[in-house]
């Protein structure tokens, strides 16, 4: 009995590591395709100006709406385009100090890096 007790206590441990390797593996691999989706971001929002975009509709829209004698959806449009825009800035200062070496080297010709 103490024999088997002690197999399937091994073998606990052994599964418990694994799932524990397989874990970490994993969290890895949502860390740095979150990562690459936020660089990704970043860099079409510098190249693109899509926050600025999308704030200038929201405006746009909110004004609209305001005319037309909807103020709860005028003001709230409007809420958005500011928050778009703060989101924009938060990202140019995001892609400003990363420390990424992917959005570091973009652009960067085979072989060259940033040290």
């Amino acid at each position: 009995f103490q024999a088997n007790l002690r197999e399937a206590c091994d073998e606990a441990d052994v599964r418990a590591r694994t799932v524990h390797e397989k874990t970490a593996c994993a969290a890895t691999k949502v860390k740095d395709a979150a990562s690459s989706a936020k660089d990704s971001a970043c860099r079409a929002n510098e190249e693109y100006g899509i926050t600025d975009k999308v704030a200038t509709a929201a405006v746009v829209g909110g004004a609209a709406l305001l005319a037309l004698g909807s103020p709860r959806a005028g003001v709230g449009a409007i809420a958005v385009a500011g928050a778009t825009l703060a989101a924009g800035e938060a990202m140019k200062q995001s892609s400003a100090r990363s420390s990424s070496t992917r959005t570091r080297d973009y652009g960067l010709g085979e072989g060259l890096h940033v040290d």
